[in-house]
């Protein structure tokens, strides 16, 4: 595999690590992201909704990493083990599907049918 695929994937948290991990941002196109097979390698905080979502997706195109540590080890075997890149590439694109416009069409209906009697 060429260098420049191994290369593509989004960290979601301040790239300088002068600051703590609790400083990062989940980008608005993760979905696309995953779509595209785009890995993401973002940090996890328990009890928040951003954290219960990441989790959803983590070995799913999201790789948790809460520390600098994590997210070094995850970089280097992005890069360094293809298997493990293939398969967090495959992981995303199976993962997006469910925020397509019909699958999300159809997650409202269900809950529109199971509130109105």
């Amino acid at each position: 595999p060429d260098a420049r695929r191994r290369s593509l994937c989004v960290v979601a948290c301040d790239p300088s690590f002068r600051r703590s991990l609790s400083r990062y941002s989940v980008p608005s196109r993760l979905v696309d992201y995953l779509a595209a097979g785009v890995p993401v390698i973002a940090p996890s905080s328990p009890n928040t909704a951003t954290g219960d979502f990441l989790e959803a997706f983590s070995n799913r195109g999201v790789i948790i990493a809460n520390t600098q540590s994590e997210v070094h080890a995850a970089l280097k075997r992005l890069f360094l083990d293809d298997d493990f890149h293939h398969h967090q590439v495959l992981a995303a694109q199976s993962a997006a599907p469910e925020f397509s416009v019909n699958r999300t069409r159809q997650h409202r209906y269900e809950v529109f049918q199971r509130i109105t009697p």
